[in-house]
């Protein structure tokens, strides 16, 4: 029973399930993966549900192979890091762009969870930090 799609994709990594060989229901989905070279077979209920109230529940929404996330809020990966969308950002395929507490170095947010992933958003975390253009402790000229 999934009750958030951050679930969902911590089953899909687990049991290396891709998006694209998932099977849609009328109240789950279907996934095949393998976990230590044993096949396994994943029905997820109320997936389907929970992918569309998350959707509509989303300020700045943004499919990415089959999960939206909200761009609005941040994104916290496996190992802890908070993930923030700065605004428009994009990359020249449209991939959101985004920093790691305000950096200014981006990363595409299919890099992100690929490499870090998967993302779960954070809904009570403060705003990103500017980052500063003096610098630390020096003013801008």
């Amino acid at each position: 029973h999934i009750t958030a799609q951050s679930q969902w994709a911590r089953w899909r990594q687990w049991f290396s399930i891709r998006h694209d060989a998932e099977q849609p229901l009328p109240y789950a989905v279907a996934g095949v993966g393998y976990r230590d070279g044993v096949q396994v077979s994943v029905l997820a209920y109320d997936l389907p549900q929970v992918r569309t109230r998350e959707a509509k529940s989303a300020q700045r929404p943004f499919a990415l192979d089959g999960l939206v996330y909200d761009l609005a809020v941040p994104h916290r990966d496996a190992h802890g890091d908070l993930w923030y969308f700065q605004g428009e950002e994009r990359a020249d395929d449209g991939m959101p762009l985004l920093s790691i507490d305000g950096r200014p170095e981006r990363c595409s947010l299919a890099n992100i969870v690929a490499q870090v992933g998967p993302l779960t958003p954070v809904r009570d975390a403060a705003p990103a930090p500017v980052a500063s253009a003096a610098g630390e402790g020096g003013e801008a000229a």
